[in-house]
């Protein structure tokens, strides 16, 4: 399975605030294969800072992808092309989020 996680550091981060996207392979054990700036820091419409990051993850070709948080429309975009969302606790370190990821 093909996974994006949207972090800052060490933690997993909202689709907006994220300072990057890192793409793992998980298939028993996580192995990251892609890692590069969040396209939303640099996106001139606030409203669409959302909509633009998962539109990248989804170009990535990912199945799921790991956040803090996210707006209905973004999670709409998703679901809407079979990628699996997946919502943890801020707080929550990239590779505890990837640990529950199946």
């Amino acid at each position: 399975m093909r996974v994006a996680v949207f972090q800052s550091a060490i933690y997993v981060a909202s689709l907006e605030s994220a300072r990057q996207i890192a793409v793992f392979e998980v298939g028993g054990e996580a192995r990251q294969v892609q890692v590069l700036p969040n396209p939303a820091l640099s996106a001139i419409s606030t409203s669409m800072k959302g909509v633009i990051a998962m539109q990248k993850a989804i170009e990535l070709g990912v199945d799921a992808v790991i956040v803090t948080r996210m707006g209905s429309e973004c999670e709409k975009v998703a679901r809407g092309r079979g990628v699996k969302v997946v919502t943890v606790k801020e707080g929550t370190r990239v590779s505890d989020a990837l640990r529950g990821i199946h």
